[in-house]
């Protein structure tokens, strides 16, 4: 985009893409489900958990804000019915470099993790 403001003209040119990614932990430690990487902002635009298992099984999702050093929960320990899933679409979360979504599975190997992300170069960041 270009446009003339008073005696200047600026440009800028935004090149975004959409992407997918995903985690099935192997164990009940965080799990990075997705890390925003350098010179891109991410706009998370669904998270979705599904139940692998028979039984009931518990997942928490939480936001890594790296320049806070600090996560943050988007849910508790969140039941998922036998063969169930959950599905977060109202959501637009706000990823710099760095920045992280992550589960933590209640149980190793019961939960699989997906989020969509729209991904924005920009580079003047790191």
């Amino acid at each position: 985009m270009v446009r003339q403001l008073g005696g200047y003209i600026e440009s800028s040119m935004v090149d975004s893409t959409f992407i997918s990614a995903g985690a099935a932990p192997s164990n009940t430690d965080r799990t990075d489900i997705y890390e925003c990487p350098s010179n891109f902002k991410g706009i998370v635009k669904f998270i979705n958990v599904a139940n692998v298992n028979s039984g009931n099984k518990t997942a928490k999702i939480e936001y890594y804000d790296l320049s806070a050093t600090t996560y943050y929960a988007l849910s508790g320990a969140t039941s998922i019915a036998g063969e169930g899933y959950i599905n977060w679409t109202d959501i637009n979360l706000v990823l710099e470099a760095g920045d992280k979504v992550t589960i933590t599975a209640g149980t190793a190997s019961t939960v699989h993790a997906l989020v969509g992300v729209e991904l924005i170069y920009n580079p003047l960041t790191t």
